[in-house]
Formats: C-alpha cells, structure tokens, sequence
C-alpha cells in the first residue's frame, strides 16, 4: 500500500512539475508579460500609496494595453512602455532606469545611455543635483 502511495505520488509530482526545457523556451512575449506582472505585483506591496494619483482600474488598464502591444512592440518600445507605464503613476520617487546599473553588454543595453548624474529642471534652469560615481567609473574609468 504504502509503494503504491508513493509511486502515485511519484507520477503526480512528475506531472505537475514543468520540465526544464519548457521553462527555458519561454517566448519573448510570455517573458515581458511576466516582468510587467512582476513589476505591478511589487509596486504594490512596496509603494506607501501607490494609486494615490491614478486609479488603480486605470493604471492596470495601461499595464493590460502595453501588454498587448507585446508582439508589435521592439525591445526598446518595451522598456520605454514600461518607463511610460511607470510614470503614470505621478510621483517623482517612482520611476524605471533600465540598465543603468548593470553592466550588460547586449544590442537593448546598447540602445541606452546615461549620464551619470541626476538633473532637475528648476524654474531658473537645468541643474546637476548629484552625480552617480559607480555609472561614472563604469563608462569613463576610474578617475
């Protein structure tokens, strides 16, 4: 009885498990929907008030209509709907820098650049407020 319990065990382990092969043959597509999922699902459980200036029905309206546009959509035109997704939530503090910190060396990474400073555009102009060191020995050196 109790080898009978553990083969059936056994096989619906087996069943339910997703083999590896399948896992890593995720399409592209599948792969963004699940970052925008995974970006949504820890918004909301890190963000003190995340929908404080837009509906949360509104904003995962956007977060459904970018993922539609997944299979039109480059991977540039992704990252930069995810900024845009990311900005509709109206506050300064809560924003996406792709690839920024990272020192990937692919055809997306190429396609960013940053300066490795932080601006802010008050009324009497354009000003440095600080600038990043790790980004600044990352594409110029140590200085």
């Amino acid at each position: 009885m109790t080898s009978r319990l553990l083969m059936s065990l056994a096989v619906m382990i087996c069943t339910l498990t997703p083999s590896p092969s399948s896992s890593q043959e995720q399409s592209r597509d599948a792969l963004w929907s699940a970052d925008i999922d995974y970006m949504i699902e820890r918004l909301e459980l890190t963000h003190p008030n995340l929908y404080a200036n837009i509906p949360k029905e509104e904003f995962l309206e956007h977060a459904d209509e970018l993922k539609r546009s997944i299979p039109d959509a480059t991977d540039v035109e992704m990252v930069f709907g995810i900024r845009k997704l990311v900005a509709r939530i109206g506050n300064t503090h809560t924003f996406c820098r792709p690839l920024a910190f990272t020192n990937r060396d692919d055809e997306l990474a190429r396609q960013f650049h940053y300066y490795p400073a932080a601006y802010h555009p008050f009324d009497d102009g354009l000003y440095v407020l600080c600038i990043f060191r790790r980004l600044l020995t990352t594409h110029f050196g140590n200085y």
